[in-house]
């Protein structure tokens, strides 16, 4: 059985990757307006309608998995309860159904910010609260390769920057040398990360700037989660998670290059993030889940 932090992670992610896809104006309309006449086919609307349906129907499970784990426990019930009610409404809203989208936004943001006291989460230490704001904010960085408009990618600047924070709360639980050389490597690719979202507001030529940016935030983020690999301050769970990670660099680094492609490369690059999205949900709960493992008992000392 999931442990109930475990389902926690998933709801969270689920909520936040659900909210993210209603920011903008968005509805089943456009994926008919090609064959009623009104409007062009958007293969940009597949991935986001991909993202509402992974969001809902994971975040639906945890939901279902927590509540059945201990259902005569009342104090969750508010979360468990907006949370259900915004996928419900996001639903309705990719069938064109107006205002939905918004009350649903409004309610999948009040379970967010109320589900870790509903469920009574709490961590280890600092160190491990904050590579779960890391987890989030990832996705917050990540989504804006899925759907590129004012409202992501101004969201998206603050997953860099939480990320950059959050890296520097846990490098005191991350202590060991490859552990430490992991920690300063995706610093670095937090910062470049930041800069390419802000340069690429620039008018016309901004997208080059963010271009190469991206390709080496990658690059430094595949050097720091291979440093993770090695790191036993996170234990064999969060080495298994580190693993995760560098596979999702790798596919980002390609994102990156396949989203200039004309015509089709935005949706590939979108389909990428959204793979790339799911490898850091599970290599950064892996890593929580190692950090929150208690550390191993030292060898007894042997008397001559």
């Amino acid at each position: 059985m999931e442990s109930k932090k475990s389902l926690f992670l998933q709801l969270q992610c689920c909520m936040l990757l659900t909210a993210l896809t209603v920011l903008p104006q968005f509805n089943f309309g456009n994926l008919m307006s090609y064959a009623t006449g009104v409007g062009m086919f958007s293969m940009d609307s597949i991935p986001v309608i991909i993202c509402k349906l992974i969001g809902i129907v994971c975040g639906c499970m945890a939901i279902y998995k927590l509540y059945a784990a201990n259902p005569g426990n009342q104090k969750p019930m508010i979360t468990y309860i907006l949370s259900g009610v915004g996928f419900l409404l996001v639903f309705l809203s990719i069938f064109g159904i107006s205002v939905v989208d918004y009350l649903g936004l409004l309610a999948l943001i009040a379970a967010l910010i109320m589900s870790g006291f509903g469920l009574e989460i709490s961590w280890k230490s600092t160190g491990v609260t904050w590579a779960y704001v890391i987890m989030l904010a990832i996705i917050l960085y990540l989504y804006t390769f899925i759907e590129d408009t004012v409202l992501t990618q101004t969201v998206g600047l603050a997953g860099p920057i939480l990320i950059l924070v959050g890296l520097g709360m846990l490098k005191s639980a991350v202590n060991d040398a490859a552990g430490s050389s992991g920690i300063g490597k995706l610093k670095v690719a937090a910062i470049l990360a930041i800069c390419g979202v802000a340069l690429g507001w620039i008018p016309a030529i901004g997208w080059i700037f963010a271009l190469i940016l991206n390709i080496v935030a990658f690059v430094f983020g595949l050097l720091g989660y291979g440093s993770l690999k090695s790191a036993d301050s996170i234990g064999q769970s969060g080495k298994e998670g580190a693993a995760n990670l560098f596979i999702s660099m790798i596919i980002m680094l390609a994102v990156a290059v396949i989203d200039i492609i004309p015509v089709v490369g935005g949706t590939l690059a979108a389909l990428g993030a959204i793979a790339a999205i799911f490898l850091s949900y599970m290599g950064w709960k892996k890593i929580i889940s190692g950090l929150e493992a208690p550390a191993p008992a030292a060898d007894p000392i042997k008397e001559a």
